[in-house]
């Protein structure tokens, strides 16, 4: 290879994928593209002529610690070499005299000040610090004195000091420099042309009030409110407020005649009245401005190419009438738009989007014959596809979860390449499709399909799904498609798998559920294969897939025929392993997969040690729950664990090892035998913890560091103390059922952010500490026979499940103010005697409460009726009838039973 590079002398060089090559490698492979040695006395050294050197961001450059390294490519113009984490310095920049581009993205470089020195760079301009988390300062760009480009999204910069004199710059990227304060120094670029504070934490934007001649700005999930300081940027072409939440006026653009494409999506815009004037208008996207009910002000846009009005409330389609260059239109989520005739004169669209909306005739359509992408998911009124049989140029088609039933008008679309029919339950014969050689990604999951013969021709097939086929018993017609590289097969009725045989290009295989498929002996030749499921099947050997060398993902949850997973020894690439549910008891084999991201061996009871996974230094996730290890001394090395589960690991008694797994984010050890939580101090990143049924437990002062905290499950546990979680103040979700040592409550009072709290069975009786969690949505007191009084809940405005069962609670008013509430149980709430302060929950928009134990449903009208569970002693059977403002009267059973 070297003998010829050094023979052609390429201009241009760019390594790729070396994150395969460990750093020794990567190093022999620069020292032979830059060697001085020709491999022919007719030939050159290579950089002699090499005007560019790109490397991919990938994790391999390690190697080079200074572009000193480099500095033979004299030559050189554009040099890439981003992701080189061990340079820190732009020390030897200034060798390369002929510098045009410089692209340091996710380098550690720390400070730019070596840039003084390479003022003699006058080529120079156009620099990338892309996610340089290290660089804090611009001190010292000015050494780049001609630059015209410089990006630094994602970096660590928290000022622009020095920026001011680069007046050449006419491009600047700050997405998402978060810390980033004052934006002034931007005024003072006079050739300033396109700038992005997408991200930033600008509010205001006096800074940009006298740049006349900008033409991009990105403001795009910023604070800005006010537009008005854009009002002498009349030249303006581009504008991005995505997400702009606080933007509700938009009367400035009014006076932006030039404008050509606006981004207002996610905002809270709702007249769009000063677009009118903005007649060159080309890309406009007003995606979920929910507000927005008329586009009438659009009818003058007559160049207009793209339209998205998804997730808005608009309903009239005339005022597109006139924009026939519209090529893109999306209007997904429109659910008040049921007509489409306005689009029949659109003769250049190309793209349209209807997902979701009321639309049932597509028959305006018929003349928009150069459609290439038509997307009707979920118009379940879409029953006739007759007049889209004339659209010959139609190459994408979703009717997921339409009424189609007959394909029969797509015969003609010959140049159909994806077909999604997912949910169309009526679509039984594939007849039609029979000519369209072209396809190449077809979805038929869900529906009654039986026969696959008639695609046999579909040979340029790559993607299929088949799942929920239920009447696909054989896959023989699939034996020619042999560009085929994902097949998912879930839920069918397939046993014989020899057809695929011959897909040697298939890389992702699914046959969750095909409880046929005893064998997978014809897999033995798909050695393309990176992801296998094979799930809830009766395979028992895994042999054939020893030689699938290139496997990532293999998924054998539920085989409980598998015994070894002695083949899967040579799998060196595996990442992901599911052996959940199998019979597997020596994980020995597994020894080799030294780059395992995640293994689940949950409910492998037979699996006793974790001896075999010390050298999986790569693991993320591990679920061990249900298994009889006890030690987990060798997961010592597991040190980049995220997720560890070891639930109803009984044997479990030390979690010592835990204290080196800094990393560690979520934790099941819920049913374990641990006593000793004080590893968890070392972890200081868990979010999600489960000590559920720990009933050796006895202290969780340990708890008290995990300021990040979200999710604690301590039920059926001895606590009795919740001091130590005072300083969680991120909890979410909270259960301390059956804690029948907790009495109080209080340490929970600055848990703000609460959601879910489960109080069942413990003795609490005051809830005043709660008063200040109004984030609550679901709490569950029952049996928590202490509480009389629920006063402290009348702030909980955002509750929407909530459990009385078993309480002694009277008084239902301090519930008058929880209007969305969906779920609420009073079973056995004997002390109950007025439900009218009830009468204002309407749970929902579509439907209100569920009485649980009073009655089991929702009632029309003002009527409400309690049927108390647990007998009072007005009589063993009990009906409570309230008519909302009057006490409750009681009936006995006689009476009761002539009411309907």
């Amino acid at each position: 290879m070297l003998w010829w590079l050094q023979m052609t002398q390429p201009r241009a060089i760019e390594l790729q994928h070396m994150e395969q090559n460990k750093p020794q490698g990567v190093r022999r492979v620069l020292d032979l593209l830059l060697t001085d040695t020709p491999v022919l006395p007719s030939n050159v050294p290579l950089y002699t002529h090499l005007l560019e050197l790109r490397m991919d961001d990938g994790d391999a450059y390690r190697c080079i610690d200074i572009l000193e390294a480099l500095a033979k490519c004299v030559h050189l113009r554009k040099l890439g070499i981003p992701a080189c984490k061990n340079l820190f310095s732009l020390e030897g920049l200034e060798r390369f005299s002929h510098l045009e581009e410089l692209d340091l993205s996710y380098t550690n470089i720390k400070d730019l000040k070596w840039l003084r020195y390479c003022r003699h760079l006058e080529r120079l301009h156009m620099i990338q610090f892309r996610f340089c988390q290290k660089l804090k300062t611009l001190v010292g760009i000015e050494g780049a004195w001609r630059l015209e480009c410089i990006d630094l999204a994602d970096s660590s910069v928290t000022n622009l000091n020095g920026l001011e004199k680069c007046t050449f710059l006419r491009t600047v990227n700050l997405h998402r420099c978060i810390h980033v304060i004052d934006f002034a120094n931007l005024k003072d670029l006079p050739s300033l042309l396109v700038v992005n504070l997408s991200g930033t934490h600008v509010e205001s934007m006096p800074i940009l009030s006298e740049a006349r001649h900008l033409k991009h700005i990105d403001l795009s999930k910023t604070r800005v409110v006010d537009l008005t300081p854009l009002e002498k940027c009349t030249a303006l072409t581009h504008l991005n407020l995505r997400r702009c939440e606080n933007v509700h006026r938009i009367e400035l653009l009014e006076s932006m005649w030039n404008l050509q494409l606006l981004f207002l999506a996610y905002t809270a815009v709702y007249d769009l009245a000063p677009l009118a004037s903005c007649v060159l208008m080309k890309r406009l996207s007003l995606k979920d401005c929910h507000e927005v009910r008329s586009i009438a002000p659009l009818s003058g846009m007559r160049v207009l190419e793209t339209l998205d009005l998804s997730g808005t409330s608009v309903e009239d389609l005339a005022p597109l009438a006139g924009c026939h260059l519209v090529t893109q239109l999306l209007l997904k989520g429109c659910r008040a738009v049921c007509s489409i005739a306005p689009l029949s004169g659109m003769g250049a669209l190309e793209e349209l989007d209807l997902s979701d909306t009321g639309v049932a005739d597509v028959a305006p359509l018929a003349g928009c014959v150069l459609l290439k992408q038509l997307i009707l998911q979920g118009c379940a009124g879409v029953r006739s596809l007759a007049p889209l049989s004339g659209i010959g140029s139609l190459e994408v088609l979703n009717l997921s979860g339409t009424g189609v039933a007959d394909v029969a008008p797509l015969a003609g679309c010959v140049l159909l390449k994806q077909l999604i029919l997912q949910g169309c339950a009526g679509v039984r014969s594939l007849a039609p499709l029979s000519g369209i050689g072209s396809l190449e990604v077809l979805n038929l999951s869900g529906t009654g399909v039986e026969d696959l013969t008639v695609i046999t021709g579909c040979v340029s097939m790559r993607d299929m799904d088949l799942r929920d086929c239920r009447a696909v018993c054989s896959i023989a017609a699939l034996s020619g498609m042999g560009a085929l590289e994902k097949l998912d097969l879930s839920g069918t009725s397939v046993e014989n798998l020899a057809p695929l045989a011959c897909c040697l290009l298939t890389k992702k295989l699914g046959l969750n559920g095909c409880v046929a498929v005893r064998s997978v002996a014809e897999l033995s030749e798909m050695k393309a294969l990176e992801k296998l499921d094979i799930s809830g099947t009766g395979v028992e050997d895994l042999a054939p897939l020893s030689e699938c060398l290139l496997m990532k993902d293999l998924r054998l949850n539920g085989c409980g025929a598998v015994r070894s997973a002695a083949p899967l020894c040579s799998l060196e690439a595996l990442e992901v392993l599911d052996l959940s549910g199998t019979a597997v008891e020596d994980l020995s084999p597994l020894a080799g997969c030294e780059l395992m991201k995640s293994l689940n061996v949950k409910n492998c009871c037979a699996v006793q040690s974790v001896e075999s996974l010390c050298a999986m230094y790569a693991l993320e996730a591990l679920d061990l729950s249900g298994t009889a290890v006890e030690d987990l001394a060798p997961l010592a090395g597991c040190q980049w664990l995220r997720n560890l589960a070891l639930g109803r690991c009984r044997h479990v008694r030390s979690i010592a090892l835990l204290s080196a797994m800094d990393e560690l984010e979520t934790l099941d050890l819920s049913g374990t035998a641990v006593e000793d939580l004080s590893p968890l101090y070392n972890c200081p990143m868990i979010k999600k913890l489960w000590l559920n049924d720990c009933r050796a437990l006895q202290t969780i002062a340990p708890l008290f560091t995990l300021a990040d905290l979200e999710l604690l499950d301590l039920s059926d546990t001895t606590v009795e103390d919740l001091e130590s979680l005072t300083g969680c103040h991120l909890m979410k979700s909270l259960s301390l059922t059956s804690c029948s040592h907790v009495q109080s409550v209080e340490p929970l009072s600055d848990m703000n952010a609460l959601e879910m709290l489960n109080l069942s069975g413990t003795t609490v009786e005051d809830l005043a500490p709660l008063v200040g969690c109004q984030l609550m949505e679901t709490l569950v007191l029952k049996n928590c026979r202490a509480v009389q009084s629920i006063a402290p809940l009348f702030a909980m405005d955002a509750l929407r499940a909530l459990d009385l069962s078993g309480t002694a609670v009277e008084d239902l008013v301090p519930l008058s103010e929880c209007l969305l509430m969906k779920d609420l149980r009073l079973n056995g709430c004997s002390a109950v005697r007025c439900v009218a302060p009830l009468s204002g929950m309407r749970g929902s928009r579509d439907a209100g409460p569920q009485w649980h134990g009073c009655g089991g449903s929702a009632f029309p009208g003002s009527l409400l009726v309690v049927k108390v569970v647990r007998p009072v002693p007005l009589s063993p059977s009990v009906l409570f009838v309230c008519v909302e403002g009057f006490e409750v009267l009681s009936w006995s059973r006689s009476v009761a039973n002539k009411c309907e």
